[in-house]
């Protein structure tokens, strides 16, 4: 995705319209983003959080709008985000356990947690 690429690029609020069933993100190994503030306004799945993390290490506040359990399921590849302490998810057919690896995986560090369900 281009956006990462923006160099200065801090806040980024994000809207978008699903047409088809498109492969996500795939996992960064070299391209990181500066973004501190992401909003995603649009659903999103559970499945993919890992790969979209893996561009934002510097991430300090997240907030999902419509997040899922959707799409191809697989294991999440856990990492630690320091930085990230504010976290806001709108959760749509997510079970508690699948909520409970998001957290292990990563939300280690987060001081604020606010959820809702659909």
């Amino acid at each position: 995705m281009q956006i990462f690429r923006l160099l200065k690029l801090k806040f980024c609020k994000i809207t978008y319209e699903i047409k088809n069933n498109i492969e996500s993100l795939s996992i960064s190994a070299d391209e990181f983003s500066p973004i501190e503030y992401l909003i995603i306004n649009t659903r999103f799945s559970i499945y993919s959080i890992d790969n979209l993390l893996s561009y934002v290490p510097q991430l300090r506040h997240l907030t999902i709008n419509y997040l899922e359990c959707c799409g191809k399921k697989r294991n999440l590849l856990p990492m630690t985000l320091k930085d990230l302490k504010y976290v806001s998810l709108k959760m749509n057919s997510i079970y508690f356990n699948q909520f409970g690896i998001l957290i292990k995986c990563f939300f280690q560090h987060i001081q604020l947690l606010r959820i809702s369900t659909k």
